[in-house]
């Protein structure tokens, strides 16, 4: 498995909610933007917002790396996550072994393979980008660089496979990006879409927190949504969509189909019927799957080969 991602996906859940509460959270809202807009100079630099609360803020500070736009816990290092990997395998009664590569060097080494003879290779690629609660929000151009170097490889190695995926397979999640930039003219759209789409995610996490957890809510509010609330940040996406740093339907790579039993697992996982999220299979080979809340999309997962 190449990685490229920071964290685990979360499960989202919700009570029930009233029209008062709906408004209470226009209300925050408003006042959320004035105080994003009187700290915009801390969240484009990445650094934690100051709170009204100064014990829960110190101690955040405490965990914050300086080049990371939110704490990232000791289960997210490499050593974990391997150790992880390995005992989910071993229940399983496999031996497996991970090792920490740079994407380059493993390009390489899969040439070197498959100029020696060997094609039993088969990889799985991973990239999740632009999730809220992720450690840090890489570039587009980091991202692309991932996954050109990802196709490239799966080239190369499907040219000697057998399989009806080929030589491996690259699952890509998006945090909103496609649906941001989608059919916009200019940046006017674009600006309006982001408001949308994270009001939507704000709006969201107050349904999954009960009152008496105000302060838990707030916290949550401005780590993991307060970053990426800036006009200064939207206009450095825009302009690296404009320079052809965006996410083109296919990615250059032919979709691998989503079966039904995901989909039912993805409903399941976030109770639709009983909550505000729902799930869907679209795109031309149904090799995409989105997650939204109340009709506005949040997170977009597609798996290609």
């Amino acid at each position: 498995m190449i990685n490229m991602r920071e964290s685990e996906f979360f499960q989202l859940s919700s009570p029930q909610c009233d029209p008062n509460n709906i408004q209470a959270s226009l209300d925050g809202y408003r006042y959320f933007e004035l105080a994003m807009d009187a700290n915009e100079h801390h969240f484009d630099e990445f650094s934690p917002p100051v709170t009204t609360n100064d014990a829960i803020s110190n101690e955040l500070a405490d965990h914050f790396p300086e080049d990371s736009v939110h704490p990232v816990p000791s289960w997210r290092r490499f050593e974990e996550t391997k150790r992880r990997l390995q005992d989910c395998a071993n229940s399983f009664g496999l031996m497996l072994e991970v090792e920490e590569v740079e994407l380059q060097n493993l390009m390489s080494e899969i040439n070197e393979k498959i100029e020696g003879g060997e094609r039993r290779e088969w990889l799985a690629f991973n990239c999740m980008w632009a999730f809220p609660h992720m450690g840090r929000k890489r570039s587009r151009r980091h991202v692309l660089d991932f996954v050109r170097t990802a196709k490239e490889i799966l080239a190369n190695i499907s040219v000697y496979s057998n399989t009806s995926s080929g030589g491996g397979i690259l699952t890509f999640g998006d945090g909103g990006g496609w649906e941001l930039s989608k059919d916009c003219p200019g940046f006017g759209l674009f600006f309006d879409n982001s408001m949308e789409h994270y009001h939507a995610l704000l709006e969201s996490i107050e349904w999954n927190f009960p009152i008496c957890f105000l302060e838990a809510r707030i916290a949550v509010e401005c780590l993991f949504v307060a970053p990426y609330v800036s006009s200064r940040a939207w206009i450095q996406n825009w302009e690296e969509i404009e320079q052809g740093c965006d996410f083109k339907t296919g990615l250059g790579l032919e979709g691998l189909r989503l079966g039904n039993e995901s989909l039912r697992e993805a409903k399941e996982l976030v109770r639709e019927g009983e909550t505000p999220y729902a799930a869907r299979i679209e795109g031309e080979n149904y090799n995409e799957m989105v997650l939204e809340s109340r009709g506005t999309p949040l997170i977009k997962f597609s798996s290609w080969k």
